[in-house]
């Protein structure tokens, strides 16, 4: 029954809407009549127009029928535009130009707006800083396309854009003129001259410390060696002009190979200033001949010409001789001996002024060291003299208020006299700004830069150059045995120590550690290494190429190289000797084929402790970023904080002694007999003839807050810089 009504419903307004009415009589009722079925009944009469002006009204009790063109579920009139199923009443208002919810107004509180970034510089990229959530960008505003504008006040400051000198991270890349366009050459001046060479050359907007715009110096060796410089009589191009000893007087020397003061007139040089080995007479008969020149009387028996008359052995007389102990050809007058001949280890002259020391005598040429080398009774003479300025805190750099001249650098005195502070020896031109409130690096400019360590000045300083080296300082010691086999022992034969001899001793920040360990691994032309090196007490294992002890006062350090197989290694440990940092450097440089899958493992041992704080602890990665490990002593809980620079290719913690990829770093509490540090780094590719860097800081403190205090204030430093 309900499916008949529905039908009937439902052809019912088909019909109103296909069948065109007929016309009603005159007079017809102008509405249809109710015929209780529910069903509109069609008497074929047209309603009677209502001459009121007013729309009929339907009294039929049904609402007016029409379509939802747009099919949203709403109908005009409340539907504002029925041709857009996005506008009703109720809709989400969107950012379209459009009245969604009807409520007469367009894209007032959309639920999709966007978020617009200020730009008032210009430059066409906005600022985080600076936004607006809107449908359309006001004036001076872009879109999140173009956001991440570094510095919104300057116009050449954005992100991909050109690195000048200027001062600005112009690609906001956050860092400073980096790989500027416009950089310059700078060249090395080692000698502090103000003239450099173009041995090395750097690529910058400034000169770092040492280097300078000109390759102009032709000896980067000498301070005092430059353009324009004073020349003196010395054998060396002073001025940098070509010529050596130019407008001085020159003088004739001959050779005089025996000694006697009397030379080879066929032997010749012509110079400013008499050379050693060489007199200006040029009478000798016979050069190779002590015992031989015009000056002799001649002596009995020899078989010699002693006074170059041409003949041999004529009569002679009774000569005193006088004892030459050092036998420089020159006696002293403590004594003599009448005879016709010398004896042995006597002559005939009694003018040595040192008869101790061969270098001393009147036929020797005067040297710039402090000593009358030639007996006239005046010290250096002759020689040329250079200005050497006061340096009170012995930085190497002197105040010219207080000079001297004199032919070498006197004790406590320095070729250059740019110190802006001679009272600390930590400041000096070059040294590292720190936030200290000083002008550190004497740059007319306190605390620019600032945040840098002096431990990196000291490691870009140093140089590997001798086999055998040793630091010892007297009193609160630090005592550094490094000899020439690679083993590092103090007196005891116990290890390298430092610190003040009462138990507060350590090796760098490693608290007493003698105890080291290398190992590297790799692979190369399809075949493995493994190599490990091991202090122990003892011999380092594998060839050492060099070791040195770096010096910076209250910065000191080693530097050790050594090559095994087709590779060099060199470990640069550089510590404070009144702070409580240390930084390790390892450079890898790769002498044969391509190395692929490289591990070098270094292992300090802080039990080696002579018992002072116990076995430590090793706790791993502390903070969950692989960054930061320590090691704990049970004793006051005195702590080594040790961390990687760089958490992609390092590992730290403990490992069971190797450097291999599959060992596991895991945390050692509780440790009885072995809780070593270590600390592993990787390499995937190191080509043939390529060198690679990294390293890892250490800091020391009696708690382990202060050791972490101390290497969060200085991982920021100490590892940007590699």
């Amino acid at each position: 029954m309900r499916l008949t009504v529905f039908l009937v419903l439902w052809m019912g307004s088909a019909c109103r809407s296909t069948v065109e009415k007929p016309d009603g009589p005159a007079g017809g009722s102008d509405t249809p009549e109710d015929s209780g079925s529910g069903t509109d009944v069609d008497t074929g009469d047209e309603p009677i127009p209502d001459d009121t002006g007013d729309e009929p009204e339907d009294d039929t009790g049904e609402e007016p029928v029409s379509e939802d063109l747009d099919g949203d579920g709403h109908l005009p009139p409340d539907d504002c535009d029925d041709a857009d199923p996005t506008v009703y009443p109720g809709a989400d208002e969107l950012c379209d130009d459009l009245d969604n919810d009807c409520d007469g107004e367009v894209d007032e509180d959309p639920v999709d707006p966007l978020t617009w970034y200020g730009d008032s510089d210009g430059d066409g990229f906005g600022t985080d800083l600076d936004t607006v959530i809107a449908c359309s960008p006001p004036t001076g505003y872009v879109d999140v396309g173009w956001s991440g504008d570094c510095d919104d006040d300057e116009p050449t400051a954005f992100p991909g854009g050109s690195e000048v000198c200027d001062e600005v991270d112009n690609d906001c890349d956050g860092s400073i003129d980096e790989d500027a366009g416009d950089a310059e050459e700078w060249y090395r001046d080692a000698d502090g001259d103000g003239f450099g060479t173009a041995s090395e050359v750097e690529l910058s907007c400034s000169p770092s410390h040492g280097y300078v715009d000109n390759t102009d110096d032709c000896d980067d060796g000498q301070a005092l060696v430059f353009p324009d410089a004073t020349e003196f009589c010395n054998a060396q191009d002073d001025d940098c002009d070509g010529t050596v000893d130019e407008d001085f007087d020159l003088g004739t020397y001959y050779e005089d190979a025996d000694g006697d003061g009397h030379g080879n007139g066929m032997v010749v040089v012509v110079h400013c200033t008499r050379p050693s080995g060489y007199v200006t007479a040029s009478d000798d008969c016979d050069d190779t001949e002590f015992w031989a020149n015009p000056g002799l009387p001649e002596l009995c028996d020899d078989d010699i010409d002693n006074n170059c008359d041409g003949e041999t052995d004529e009569p002679g007389y009774d000569h005193k001789f006088y004892p030459d102990a050092d036998s420089d050809g020159y006696g002293s007058n403590s004594t003599w001996v009448l005879t016709c001949s010398a004896p042995p280890g006597h002559v005939l002259s009694r003018t040595d002024c040192d008869d101790g020391d061969a270098s001393v005598n009147p036929g020797a040429v005067e040297v710039c060291n402090w000593i009358d080398d030639d007996c006239d009774g005046v010290l250096d003479d002759g020689l040329p003299t250079y200005p050497f300025y006061e340096d009170v805190d012995g930085d190497g750099f002197g105040v010219p208020e207080v000079s001297v001249m004199d032919c070498a650098r006197p004790a406590g005195y320095a070729h250059l006299d740019t110190d802006c502070n001679d009272a600390d020896r930590t400041i000096h031109p070059g040294a590292y700004e720190m936030c200290d409130g000083e002008d550190d690096d004497c740059d007319g400019v306190i605390d620019d830069d600032c945040g840098s360590s002096r431990i990196l000045g000291t490691y870009e300083g140093a140089s590997c150059t001798s086999a055998s080296t040793s630091l010892r300082e007297t009193g609160d010691f630090i005592d550094v045995s490094y000899n020439s086999d690679g083993t590092w022992n103090d007196a005891t034969g116990v290890g390298f120590m430092m610190g003040d001899g009462a138990g507060t001793y350590y090796e760098a920040c490693y608290y007493g550690s003698p105890w080291q360990q290398v190992s590297i691994e790799y692979e190369s032309g399809g075949a493995s290494y493994n190599h490990t090196g091991n202090y122990a007490y003892g011999a380092w294992s594998w060839d050492t190429v060099c070791g040195d002890s770096l010096d910076e006062g209250d910065v000191k350090g080693v530097i050790h190289q050594w090559d095994v197989a087709d590779i060099s290694v060199t470990k640069t440990e550089i510590w404070e000797t009144e702070g409580s940092v240390s930084r390790v450097w390892f450079d890898v440089d790769n002498h044969g084929a391509e190395i692929t899958n490289m591990r070098l493992m270094f292992a300090v041992d802080p039990d080696h402790d002579y018992g002072a704080h116990g076995s430590f602890s090793t706790e791993n990665d502390l903070r969950d970023d692989g960054e930061y490990a320590q090691s704990v002593g049970p004793t006051g809980r005195w702590t080594m904080a040790y961390g990687a620079c760089d958490p992609t290719k390092d590992d730290l913690g403990h490992t069971g002694w190797s450097a291999d990829a599959d060992a596991v770093f895991s945390d050692y509490e509780g440790a009885s007999s072995d809780s070593t540090m270590h600390w592993r780094h990787t390499e995937d590719l190191i080509g043939a003839g390529s060198t690679t860097g990294f390293g890892f800081l250490v800091t020391v403190g009696l708690t382990p807050e202060d050791a972490e205090s101390t290497y969060d204030d200085n991982f920021p430093i100490l590892c940007a810089a590699l």
